[in-house]
C-alpha cells in the first residue's frame, strides 16, 4: 500500500511470544526445533517475497540478549543471530541480509563468538547495515561514539561499509544521531 520498493523484516523465533515481548524478556517457554522454526521462517518469508517480484525484502537478524540468554540456560530460542545462522538459512531460501550490527554485538557477547570475525562475515554478506551501539548485554540503540571500540572496528572495516545503504537507529537523542553521523563520515572518508 505505501510503494515502497524496499521492506524487512526479523527472522523468527522457536517459540510464539507475546508482542510486548518483542524487543524484551521473552517468557520461559518450550522450544521447537531449530530446524522446524527455519523451515517455517523459509516458507512464510518465501510467500512474503512472491507477493511483488519488483519489491526487495530483506530479512534483518536477531538480538540474542544476556536476559533471554539467562532465561532460556545459554539455549537460544532466536533465528538469525550468527554467520553460522545465515549460512544455514542461505542454503534453504536465497535472501537479502539485513544487518543489525547492535543486534550482532549482544549476540555474540550471549553466544561467547568473535564479534570481529561475525562482523567481517555478515558484512561482506549484506549491503543494508544498521548502525546503532551498545554495551553487549541488551540492545540499547546508542549512538557511535569516536573513541569506541566499535567506532575502531567499523574504520577497519570501513571497505565493507562503502556503497551500501546504513541507517543510524539511534534512539538516545538528536545529538547522539548527529555525532553517529559524524563518526560515520570519517570511516567511509
Amino acid at each position: 500500500k505505501i510503494n515502497s520498493p524496499i521492506y524487512s523484516v526479523h527472522a523468527g523465533f522457536r517459540v510464539n511470544p507475546e508482542v510486548k515481548e518483542l524487543g524484551n524478556k521473552f517468557s520461559k517457554r518450550s522450544l521447537i526445533s531449530v530446524q522446524e522454526a527455519e523451515k517455517e521462517l523459509v516458507q512464510n518469508f518465501g510467500k512474503v517475497c512472491n507477493i511483488d517480484p519488483f519489491m526487495k525484502i530483506y530479512l534483518e537478524n536477531n538480538v540474542f540478549s544476556n536476559k533471554n540468554f539467562k532465561t532460556y540456560n545459554g539455549e537460544n530460542p532466536f533465528l538469525l543471530c550468527t554467520s553460522s545462522d545465515y549460512y544455514r538459512l542461505f542454503k534453504e531460501y536465497n535472501f537479502n541480509l539485513l544487518l543489525d550490527i547492535g543486534h550482532l554485538k549482544v549476540s555474540c557477547k550471549s553466544l561467547n563468538l568473535d564479534f570481529s570475525r561475525e562482523l567481517q562475515i555478515m558484512l561482506e554478506r549484506s549491503d543494508y547495515i544498521h548502525i546503532s551501539d551498545n554495551n553487549g548485554l541488551s540492545d540499547q540503540n546508542l549512538g557511535l561514539k569516536k573513541n569506541s571500540d566499535m567506532f575502531d572496528l567499523l574504520y577497519s572495516f570501513s571497505s565493507l561499509l562503502k556503497d551500501k545503504t546504513l541507517t543510524i537507529e539511534v534512539y538516545d537523542g538528536m545529538e547522539s544521531v548527529l555525532e553517529t553521523n559524524n563518526c560515520l563520515l570519517e570511516i567511509l572518508s
